[in-house]
C-alpha cells in the first residue's frame, strides 16, 4: 500500500516529466535557424533563464548567442582561478593540522566519500514508489579533557 508521501512523491515527478517533455516539443515546434542550430552544436549556449517566453526573433537569439560566445571563454578562466584559489586555500587550511588531525580528517573525508557513492547506488536502486524513511540525527556530545 502507498503512503501518502509517496504518492505525493510520484505525482510530482510525473507532472515534472510531463512538463519537460511540454517544453521540449513546444521547441520542437519552432524550428531552428542557421545561428540557433550553430549555438545548439556547441552545447554550451543557450537562452537565459525564461528568454525562451520572450517570442524573441532569430536575430535576437544570434545576438544573445554572440555575447554568450565572447563571455564564455572569460568566465571559464575566472573558474579556473577561482577552483586554484580554493584549492590553495584548503592546502593552507589543513596545514594548520596536527598530524593526528590531517589523518583523522582523511579518514572523515574517506567515510563522506563511500556514505555518498552508497546513497547514490541506493537511489538508483530504490523503486520511485518506494517510501522515503527519514533517519533522526544523530546527537553530538562535545569531548570531556580532564
Amino acid at each position: 500500500m502507498q503512503t501518502k508521501f509517496g504518492m505525493t512523491g510520484m505525482r510530482c515527478a510525473l507532472c515534472a516529466m510531463l512538463m519537460a517533455g511540454s517544453l521540449l516539443i513546444a521547441q520542437d515546434k519552432k524550428g531552428d535557424t542557421k545561428g540557433t542550430a550553430a549555438a545548439a552544436q556547441k552545447g554550451k549556449s543557450r537562452l537565459p533563464s525564461n528568454f525562451g517566453k520572450l517570442n524573441l526573433a532569430d536575430d535576437q537569439k544570434t545576438k544573445i548567442y554572440s555575447i554568450q560566445a565572447t563571455f564564455d571563454p572569460k568566465i571559464d578562466e575566472l573558474e579556473a582561478q577561482l577552483k586554484v584559489l580554493k584549492d590553495k586555500e584548503q592546502a593552507e587550511v589543513e596545514a594548520v593540522l596536527t598530524p593526528e588531525q590531517s589523518k583523522q580528517l582523511a579518514t572523515l573525508k574517506a567515510e563522506a566519500k563511500k556514505k555518498k557513492a552508497d546513497d547514490a547506488k541506493a537511489a538508483k536502486a530504490k523503486p520511485a514508489d518506494a517510501p522515503v524513511t527519514v533517519e533522526p540525527a544523530k546527537k553530538v556530545t562535545p569531548e570531556k579533557k580532564p
